[in-house]
This record gives structure tokens, C-alpha cells and sequence, in this order.
């Protein structure tokens, strides 16, 4: 984002400078030196990348740092010009009113590239894109109309600078025309946020005030009593400042004080230990009738999986009003994806014990993969469905299946790594899981050093195992537990001197671990 801004202004800096050549510039002299002053931003960018592997670079502010990072073959900006292609071919399929406001996951989903995954694992709800995201939102009449705000725009303070004789409004016109430059680059490679808006309908407002020739609206100040003022307005007028009092004061409660009241109490939901207590704030959130109730759903779903109490016989009303809702809000909206995915891995976790809810879990995914056949998550989970049914070779199709779609995936390899070695393959389980290392596989969480820590030991690979927690250390040398592991491992390969300073080093950390230094 911030490299896009840096991108923004040098372009608006030379829309700015090329204006006021052509525009303000009155004598040869000044000419010459905005003609020069042009290729400064050229200069200026060259410049920062000539010193990308210089000491020098790191003397500069960090923005300057980050502006010598632009390159194309960046991950985030593969990823970018991979969602751009995708918007394309979701544009193609609905290209004149689009697949709706707010509904680019949608289109993004069903055209999704698989090849995003070989950059970056994050999911894209938005193209990165404003120009793209309305086209695939709005399609070509939604698009011409919001780029019609931008010509008639520019149009407007080119006709402003021809016809002004005083050089600081052609100046100040000058300047709404780098702001809005500024802006339309910057959303090339970003999206619009509530605070963006507000300043991007300001600036509108302002432009627009320039054009119709700045006429201001004198006040009389004081001379003439309020009441007297109020009644020279017509009566039409007055109840239009009373209708649009009224839709201002609507528009923020339900746009914000109904919103914030569901969130706050979706929050103080995710914070209850009692199950009792958690499905009560949870029905008064959803009852608040606040628009973010579906993302309150998803949160609490997330919740309950990551606490493992989505298994267990005390949640089960919790369970069954969460999944309940979740199936409602699958049936009225668009297909969400992303909730599709996570309500399959929420049946598949509550059937350890009610093991009828695996027909759900297949069914959800199913509808998922029909929904987006190239996006791999519902693969992985469909596979645990029926590796917990106890249908290994069925299940291990589904996750070479999700390998299939992109060999370079680094996630499709772990997981199928991990599923071949739940399933007794372990030398297969063992070469995709280093072949996911490989591939810069992000194993930082404690999940998957959990996962991989079992396959080594489980295969008494404990070089491999020291080696990998050499690294566990290095990330979290403040994780007196990773390091109490490291001391065993170096103990069982005959490495007693680094066991001992590494169990030494846990205690520091954690007394607890005293126990553990007297057996070294």
C-alpha cells in the first residue's frame, strides 16, 4: 500500500509540473525550469532503486527504503497481477451490470488462479484494484459511469486553468488535479476505505465548487434574527432539510451505532467461558439486527474451532445455533466461499462425536468446489472428511487433487505430507512435507511445529528434528518450552554440551524446567 502511495505521488508530481508548463508558465525562463523540474520524479525514483543494495539506502527514511522494493517480480505484486487476470475473466462472464456491490469474491472465487497460491496464501476479498473491482462489481455501465467522475473532473479544471487570469487559482487548480491523480493511481493498487471516501467526496465537492466559478453564499451576519431568516425559507425547502435530517440521523444508527452494537456484543461472545453465557451474547448480537452478523457467525465459528470446544457435549447448543445460522446466511446471500469452507471443517470436528455430521461436511465442501474448482482449502478439508470416516485412499485423492491444481503450492504439499503420514505412507508423508519446506512453507505456528515434530519423532529422525527446532529457537528464543525440546533432541543424537546450555537457557526462562536440567 505504501509503495503504491509512493507510486501516486511521483506520477501526480509530474501530471502537476506538465500542467503548470503548459497553463501557468508565462515567460521562457520559468519554462525551462518546469521542463527541467519534470524529470525529477524520474531522477529521483532512479536514483532510490540505483542504491537498493547500497548501505547508504538504510540512512534514508524507511519510505525510501520501501520505494526501492518495486519490482514486478515481488510476491505481493504477483499477486496483484494475478488478481487482475482473474477480475478479467469474472469481468468476461458478466460484463455489463457484474456480479453485484460487494460481491467481487464471488466472481473471484469461481475464476480463481491457483497460481496466487505459489506467492501468497491470503485470500482476496477485494482486487487491489478500485478500477477492477468495479468492473467485476458494476460491470461496464458501473465502470464508464465511475470513470466519468475522473474525465469530467480533469475536463472541469483544464477549462478552469484556460479561462483564469490569476496565477494562485491556476495554481490551486493545479493542485485538486494532482490530488485526484494521486488518488486514481493510488487505488490501482489498493481499494477504497470509509475515510477514503469521505476525503474523495470532499475533494469532489471542492472541485465542483472551483468549477461553478467559486461563487460563495454571503451570510448576513447578525443584522437579521434567525427566525426571521427561517421563515424566507421557502416551505419546500424546509422539509427537505427535514427529510434529510431525518435519513442522516437513520443512516447513522443503522450504519454505525447498530454495527458497532453488534460487534461489541459478538466480542464480549468470544470472550465467554461458559457456554450458557457464550449463546446468550450470541443471540443478542444477532437479534441487534446490525449488518455485520454474518462476520460475527464466522468469528465465533473460528473461536470454536481453534478451542477445540466445537467436539465437545457442553457446546453442543452453542454448535447447533452457530452451524444453524450459518446454513441460513448460505441460503439467503451469494455462496460465501470462505464460510462454505469453514462450516465443512466445523461438521468435521463435530463429528468426532456425532459422526452423522460427516454427511454435512460433505455435502458444504461439495458445494464449495462446485463453487470455486480451482481454489484448493475445500479439497484439503473434503479429504479429512473421508480420512476420518476411515476411507484413506479416498481421502488421499482429494489432497493430491488440491496438489494437482498448482505443484508449486507450498501449503498443498505440507498438508498432503501430513495426510500420507496419518495414513502409515511415511517416507512419501516425509518428502512432501520437505519438499513444502522447500518451497518456503510458512511453519511458523505452533500447529504445524506440533505436526512436523511428530512425523520426526514418530520416524526417530532427530538430526532432522535438532535442525528444525534450531530454527524454532532462532524465531522464538524467548520460548523456553522450544528450547527444553531442543535440549532432549541434542541429548538422544550424543550432542550433551549444547543440551545442557540449551536446558539451561529454558530455565532462565521458565523455572519449571529446573526438573529437566537435572537430568542432563
Amino acid at each position: 500500500a505504501s509503495r503504491g502511495a509512493q507510486v501516486a505521488m511521483l506520477v501526480a508530481v509530474g501530471v502537476g509540473i506538465v500542467l503548470a508548463l503548459v497553463f501557468v508558465a508565462k515567460n521562457l525562463r520559468t519554462r525551462i525550469v518546469l521542463a527541467g523540474a519534470l524529470i525529477a520524479p524520474v531522477v529521483f525514483f532512479g536514483g532510490i532503486i540505483a542504491l537498493k543494495a547500497s548501505p547508504l539506502l538504510k540512512k534514508f527514511p524507511y519510505a525510501f527504503q520501501r520505494m526501492a522494493t518495486i519490482y514486478f517480480d515481488k510476491p505481493t505484486a504477483r499477486t496483484r497481477l494475478i488478481s487482475l487476470q482473474v477480475s478479467w475473466e469474472a469481468f468476461k462472464e458478466r460484463p455489463i451490470l457484474g456480479w453485484g456491490q460487494e460481491n467481487f469474491k464471488a466472481g473471484y472465487s469461481k475464476h480463481f488462479d491457483p497460481e496466487h497460491l505459489t506467492y501468497e496464501q491470503a485470500w482476496f476479498d477485494r482486487a487491489h484494484n478500485k478500477v477492477a473491482e468495479v468492473a467485476v462489481q458494476n460491470g461496464a455501465i458501473g465502470l464508464a459511469r465511475y470513470l466519468t467522475i475522473f474525465v469530467l473532473g480533469f475536463l472541469g479544471m483544464v477549462r478552469l486553468l484556460k479561462w483564469q487570469s490569476s496565477v494562485s487559482e491556476q495554481l490551486l487548480a493545479v493542485g485538486v488535479v494532482m490530488l485526484g491523480t494521486a488518488y486514481f493511481v493510488q487505488n490501482l493498487f489498493l481499494f477504497d476505505m470509509p475515510m477514503s471516501y469521505v476525503l474523495f467526496f470532499s475533494s469532489l465537492a471542492f472541485a465542483g465548487f472551483l468549477m461553478s466559478g467559486g461563487q460563495t453564499i454571503r451570510v448576513n451576519k447578525g443584522k437579521e434574527p434567525v427566525s426571521l431568516r427561517w421563515k424566507k425559507i421557502a416551505t419546500g425547502r424546509r422539509l427537505l432539510l427535514f427529510a434529510g435530517g431525518i435519513l442522516a440521523l437513520y443512516t447513522l444508527v443503522w450504519a454505525n451505532w447498530i454495527p458497532y452494537k453488534t460487534a461489541e456484543l459478538g466480542r464480549e461472545r468470544l470472550e465467554a467461558k461458559d457456554p450458557s453465557q457464550a449463546l446468550a451474547m450470541y443471540n443478542k448480537a444477532m437479534e441487534s439486527g446490525g449488518f455485520p452478523k454474518t462476520e460475527v457467525t464466522r468469528a465465533i465459528m473460528e473461536t470454536m474451532m481453534s478451542s477445540k470446544r466445537t467436539g465437545t457435549s457442553e457446546w453442543t447448543n452453542v454448535f447447533m445455533r452457530v452451524s444453524g445460522d450459518a446454513e441460513s446466511v448460505l441460503a439467503e446471500e451469494y455462496p460465501n466461499l470462505q464460510l462454505l469452507i469453514m462450516l465443512g471443517k466445523l461438521y468435521n470436528e463435530r463429528s468426532f462425536i456425532e459422526p452423522h455430521y460427516f454427511s454435512n461436511a460433505e455435502r458444504v465442501l461439495q458445494k464449495a468446489i462446485a463453487l470455486s474448482p480451482t481454489r484448493p482449502e475445500a479439497y484439503y478439508e473434503l479429504g479429512v472428511t473421508h480420512l476420518q470416516r476411515g476411507e484413506g485412499v479416498k481421502g488421499l485423492l482429494f489432497f493430491r487433487d488440491a496438489l494437482a491444481l498448482n505443484k508449486m503450492n507450498s501449503r498443498a504439499h505440507w498438508v498432503l505430507g501430513l495426510a500420507l503420514a496419518s495414513q502409515k505412507h511415511a517416507e512419501e508423508g516425509l518428502s512432501e512435507l520437505e519438499t513444502a519446506l522447500a518451497a518456503g512453507y510458512d511453519w511458523d505456528n505452533s500447529i504445524d511445529i506440533n505436526n512436523l515434530t511428530t512425523v520426526y519423532t514418530s520416524m526417530n529422525l532427530n538430526d532432522r528434528l535438532a535442525r528444525f527446532y534450531e530454527q524454532v529457537v532462532a524465531r522464538h528464543p524467548t520460548n523456553a518450552q522450544y528450547r527444553a525440546i531442543l535440549a532432549t533432541t541434542y541429548a538422544k543424537i550424543g550432542a550433551p554440551v549444547k543440551a545442557k546450555e540449551q536446558v539451561l537457557k529454558a530455565v532462565q526462562l521458565d523455572k519449571r524446567y529446573e526438573q529437566n536440567a537435572a537430568q542432563f
